[in-house]
């Protein structure tokens, strides 16, 4: 098991637990789960984010401006 899979693994662990405790309301025991917190946070899950060329952000921008253009031309 990779450490990826091990975090992944905790982090639903956690979330279960998270939400158990919140529908029993509970709550005290939420302080205990600080340390699990704050290592999650410390490892961060990142996907590999797909790197874009300056052009297909430009390419985006004007398409999200023209959408802003025409959505204000319609509400007139």
């Amino acid at each position: 098991m990779t450490k990826n899979d091990k975090l992944n693994k905790l982090d639903g662990l956690l979330l279960d637990k998270m939400i158990g405790i919140m529908e029993s309301g509970e709550t005290e025991l939420l302080p205990e789960l600080t340390s699990v917190i704050s290592y999650l946070k410390g490892n961060n899950l990142t996907e590999d984010k797909q790197s874009s060329t300056v052009e297909d952000e430009i390419k985006q921008k004007v398409k999200e401006a023209n959408d802003r253009r025409e959505s204000k031309k319609s509400k007139q």
